[in-house]
């Protein structure tokens, strides 16, 4: 097999996992889901870098900005939840214009 058929049947094996793993479906039902998307990504966007955004992240923003209001450090906030500075201003600033 080619390095580029591995790689498919790879992903195709992911895919089809996934698909079993998350809905409950027998590999057997699963398989022509599977099959289907996964001619479509080959059809679409095959031999090129596919870019699939991370999903979105939820934050525990009453909990970030009570934390920013008591302490005023933005530093250990942002250690502490795992964020940036833009991600903790971002939120602070629209539970500011909500108010």
């Amino acid at each position: 097999m080619s390095r580029d058929s591995d790689r498919a049947q790879e992903l195709f094996s992911e895919l089809l996992a996934a698909v079993c793993r998350d809905t409950g479906l027998r590999e057997e039902l699963a398989m022509p889901y599977v099959i289907s998307a996964f001619a479509y990504l080959q059809a679409v966007h095959g031999g090129r870098k596919l870019y699939i955004p991370a999903p979105e992240r939820k934050y525990p923003a009453d909990e970030i900005i009570a934390l920013y209001e008591k302490t005023g450090d933005a530093d250990h906030v942002c250690r502490k939840f795992n964020i940036g500075r833009t991600k903790l201003f971002s939120l602070v600033n629209r539970r500011k214009k909500k108010a």
